[in-house]
């Protein structure tokens, strides 16, 4: 995503799921978080939901789905 949106000006890419992104961004430089935060201020990176997995909405228990979305809140927070 990174390396193929700095090269395309015009794309837009759209992120939903933080414990994926999470992964991805703990192996990044300064250099590709730095760019990667001027995708999002752009606009041209939306990050989706802010949960850290999609919820699934056939869940029971609703303390799960909360806890689900402030803990990808929480570490969008802590890294934007």
């Amino acid at each position: 995503m990174h390396s193929f949106m700095m090269k395309n000006e015009r794309m837009r890419f759209m992120w939903a799921e933080f414990v994926f992104f999470e992964r991805w961004w703990s192996l990044r430089n300064e250099s590709v978080r730095e760019d990667v935060k001027k995708l999002v201020d752009s606009g041209r990176l939306e990050l989706a939901t802010g949960s850290w997995v999609m919820t699934d909405e056939a869940n029971p228990y609703f303390p799960v789905s909360v806890d689900n979305i402030v803990e990808g809140f929480q570490w969008i927070y802590t890294n934007f």
